[in-house]
């Protein structure tokens, strides 16, 4: 399956979402890859420290910028090479990248932080920019949300609803699980890991470490129920 996260602006949690949702894959032994899209190359930056942990379970990641050639890459590291996975680290931009991304997975994921009505306004182009992709390409590729950077105050909440009534005007579905802004998060892939490595399982955890275990869990099951129907359907 080839599952393509991209977002509109950095800081978003594409990094975030796609190395959790790798690790997860490599762990139950699955032959997992990873494109780094992105020019900061916080992605690579990940691999090459993970590299130096012989411990953690495999997962290959590959850069690519160029617009002209990422499908073609997608296709051959799925269809020719024969990974199980294929995760795309997008681009924090609404640009050709993304449309390539967007355009070659079986499914999108965007990661969204909402903080103010800016990210409302920079969600609706988004959506409006995925539907006409899928209509210059003439294809079904379903897209998720997810919520990140979460608050649970009156404000927050208001343009988090803003950004659910968008989605619904599109189609898109948003996870029901939102990750909120934890330092966990945050600091687990600086060490080339995912949040279920980098915490230690062994000893009872403080509550934010717990919180983003739980978290994270929920977004990866959403993921998993999200790839069984569209097997099912496919096979259908």
């Amino acid at each position: 399956m080839i599952i393509g996260v991209t977002a509109f602006k950095g800081g978003a949690g594409k990094t975030t979402v796609s190395v959790n949702l790798a690790v997860y894959f490599a762990q139950l032994g699955h032959r997992v890859a990873m494109i780094d899209t992105d020019e900061q190359q916080s992605l690579y930056d990940w691999y090459l420290v993970r590299q130096n942990q012989e411990d953690l379970p495999r997962v290959d990641v590959f850069t690519n910028h160029d617009w002209r050639t990422i499908g073609k890459m997608m296709d051959d590291l799925y269809n020719r090479q024969g990974y199980d996975y294929l995760i795309v680290d997008g681009v924090p931009s609404i640009n050709k990248v993304a449309s390539r991304i967007i355009a070659n997975s079986h499914m999108v994921i965007s990661p969204v932080s909402v903080t103010g009505q800016a990210d409302v306004n920079s969600t609706s182009r988004f959506l409006q920019h995925y539907k006409d992709i899928l209509m210059e390409m003439d294809s079904v590729v379903p897209l998720f949300i997810v919520i990140n950077k979460y608050k649970d105050t009156g404000t927050r909440n208001f343009f988090t609803e803003q950004i659910q009534e968008k989605a619904k005007e599109q189609g898109v579905s948003i996870f029901s699980t939102h990750l909120t802004d934890l330092k966990v998060h945050e600091e687990a892939p600086t060490l080339g890991k995912a949040i279920c490595e980098y915490v230690n399982l062994s000893r009872k955890l403080n509550p934010q470490e717990n919180k983003a275990i739980l978290e994270m869990n929920s977004v990866i099951e959403e993921v998993i129920e999200i790839r069984e129907t569209l097997t099912t359907m496919a096979n259908g």
